[in-house]
């Protein structure tokens, strides 16, 4: 036997024995390390594929040392990060920051992270500090301590766009869509000298410790990590590591293999494979319980998750669920109809990247004072679209004080600040009703005196001519007043209704007949036309005819002689209403005079007491209608009374814009 087969053959066996001894004792513990696959030379796949890095080493020595078994695991840093917080990985490593150590337990320093931001060669000039970036696109990989970094700083600060590896982010400076690249200043070089870009000019953020952190409460079960690294600290491992993978570009494998080692690996892999299906069977079972277990718990966590989304969606009030960074990680389905986007757009951005309208503008004022003290709140009105916002921002810390995500609730209450005003105007108009007989009353008696005066005066001197055109103007003045008085005393009754049925015809020909022979007088025709088919109306008879006819009376007043005054019944623009108009052929109104015509005093006609229209407006929306004025196309203006009725029109009415038919549209007697 030669000499290489005699140390084959010892090997085999120590091999076999090894593994033998193996199945015997008892496991040891298992740990799971997690990195991100393309952070070279900290955590990375060579160009075999075998996981390296001075991470990836560094965990296996402290491993070896505490007699532990590590299992490690690359992947995207986002789902490392996920498994992470989803408990699937036990260890990561990350650079240190308050908020970090607020959501995870640091266990222990490894090395310095140099954080900076790179520039490609060749500018006028760059940035020489943070404060110095406004204006610069920087990209940055998403949950960095780079991008957590400049998040967090005050304006004037960079636009940042956020990207899912750090590769990305230098492609985007290579094609110009980024201006800088922030991150860790070895692994970014690393990296771009890969994609051939040399030329670098380096702004440096901070140096910050570098190290290993694990979810909260898990510190005392991962205390042999402390234990491993100070006998690697003590023995000089970790500078030679650091020395071996961070003082150089990142190690790569040769693919040649000498044929002793493939030919050793061959029968050490034969010998071996025996010995481990022993083990592995019983691994399989453990493995087969444990994913069982996992799947149930998935699956309780998908159910539980689409109950929250239905009934966040079923919701009304727009909810906006932000992460630490103002970015938006939830959004129901009340805040997408607003925003008229799909929810794969909206997530991820940030808030102050959303339409500048309301109440997304007012939530990010919010938003900047939500940190400490009770949460914010305020009123958002949007002037475009009229509606109005009740929003509140808050946190919600945990036990431990960490930044929970911030909830912003907008609530639609358009229609209650629509009621409060018009409570505080009818409050108002109230208020102006009482002072307002309690002054007609008050005019009522000294007039009443000075109306007798003249009749005694008139009997006294009625047959001197100089004082006929005095006791005239008298009289004329006291008419005047008493009109103002009745006008007055009219406004501020109490808008009590005694209603009656009555048919739209009746209830407009009984004010075209009290009209008449003032319209005679003015040289006014009056034309009455009512659709047929209308519904009856449940009214204040009395009330309304006087609505009709205060506005077929100011109608005539401000028509020309020979020209028509129209007044038309139909049904409503809406479902269970009835349409009532008086129009002339005037002039029409003037577009500033419009707004104000039903308030109380305004007035453009010379002796006229501005409450006419007021006393309409205010008899009309007690019946639960609404009163407008316009000007027609063809001249002249056009007042209209919507008002509602209780009974819907028997048979298939006359739609609104249709004419009245010929044998319901008649001239008035008073032509």
């Amino acid at each position: 036997m030669t000499s290489r087969a005699r140390t084959f053959l010892t090997l085999a066996l120590l091999l076999m024995y090894a593994h033998a001894r193996a199945g015997e004792l008892p496991a040891r513990p298992r740990f799971v390390y997690g990195g991100d696959a393309r952070f070279a030379p900290y955590d990375y796949r060579d160009t075999d594929g075998v996981l390296t890095g001075f991470n990836v080493e560094l965990m296996r020595a402290v491993a070896r040392e505490a007699g532990v078994h590590v299992e490690v695991r690359l992947a995207t840093w986002n789902d490392v990060r996920a498994e992470f917080d989803a408990g699937g990985i036990d260890i990561i490593s990350l650079s240190y920051s308050e908020e970090r150590a607020q959501a995870y337990d640091w266990l222990e320093q490894t090395w310095w992270m140099h954080q900076c931001v790179l520039f490609r060669a060749g500018r006028a000039g760059y940035p020489r500090s943070p404060a110095e970036l406004a204006g610069e696109t920087v990209a940055v990989q998403e949950r960095s301590a780079v991008a957590e970094l400049l998040f967090r700083q005050v304006p004037p600060k960079p636009l940042l766009i956020t990207v899912p590896t750090q590769d990305d982010a230098l492609a985007m400076l290579e094609r110009g869509m980024a201006s800088g690249v922030g991150g860790n200043s070895l692994s970014l070089r690393v990296a771009a000298a890969e994609r051939g870009i040399d030329a670098l000019a380096e702004m440096p953020l901070r140096a910050v410790p570098y190290g290993y952190m694990v979810r909260k409460g898990r510190a005392t079960e991962l205390g042999w990590v402390r234990m491993g690294l100070a006998r690697l600290r003590k023995s000089g491992a970790i500078e030679a590591l650091a020395e071996r993978y961070l003082a150089v570009p990142p190690p790569r494998r040769s693919r040649d293999r000498t044929v002793f080692a493939a030919v050793f690996l061959g029968l050490a892999f034969a010998i071996a494979t025996a010995v481990a299906l022993r083990n592995r069977a019983r691994e399989m079972a453990a493995e087969r319980q444990a994913r069982s277990e996992r799947e149930r718990m998935d699956g309780e966590l998908a159910r539980a998750e689409t109950e929250w989304q239905r009934t966040v969606d079923a919701v009304d009030t727009c909810v906006v669920i932000l992460d630490g960074n103002c970015r938006i990680k939830r959004i129901n389905r009340a805040a997408r109809e607003i925003i008229g986007q799909d929810e794969s757009l909206i997530v991820g951005r940030h808030i102050e990247q959303l339409e500048a309208t309301e109440p997304w503008l007012t939530a990010a004022r919010l938003l900047r004072s939500a940190r400490v003290g009770p949460p914010p709140s305020a009123e958002a009105t949007d002037v475009g679209t009229g509606k109005t916002w009740d929003l509140t921002v808050f946190r919600a810390p945990d036990k431990q004080g960490a930044d929970q995500p911030i909830i912003v609730n907008a609530r639609d209450v358009t229609r209650v600040v629509a009621l409060r005003g018009a409570l505080r105007q009818s409050e108002t108009m109230s208020a102006l009703g009482a002072l307002v007989a309690g002054v007609a009353h008050e005019i009522r008696n000294p007039l009443f005196s000075i109306s007798a005066t003249i009749d005694a005066l008139e009997d006294d001197f009625g047959n001197h001519a100089e004082y006929v055109e005095g006791g005239h103007r008298l009289r004329k003045q006291v008419a005047r007043l008493t009109r103002l008085t009745r006008d007055l005393l009219e406004y501020s009754r109490s808008p009590t209704l005694t209603r009656a049925s009555i048919k739209a015809r009746e209830l407009l020909g009984g004010a075209v007949d009290a009209c008449a022979d003032r319209a005679r007088e003015r040289g006014v025709h009056l034309l009455l036309q009512v659709a047929p088919h209308l519904p009856a109306l449940e009214v204040d008879v009395g009330r309304m005819e006087q609505v009709v006819q205060n506005l077929i009376a100011n109608a005539v007043e401000h028509s020309p002689r020979g020209r028509t005054v129209r007044v038309a019944a139909q049904l409503g623009p809406v479902a269970e209403t009835v349409e009532l108009s008086v129009a002339d052929q005037g002039l029409g109104l003037a577009e500033d005079d419009v707004p104000r015509l039903f308030e109380p005093f305004f007035s453009r006609r010379e002796g006229g007491t501005g409450l006419g229209l007021s006393i309409v407006h205010r008899i009309v929306e007690s019946h639960g209608g609404r009163v407008t004025a316009a000007n027609q196309r063809s001249g002249g203006a056009v007042f209209t009374v919507i008002l509602p009725v209780d009974v819907p029109p028997p048979g298939a009415g006359v739609p609104a814009s249709a004419p009245a038919s010929s044998s319901d549209a008649a001239p008035h007697p008073s032509e």
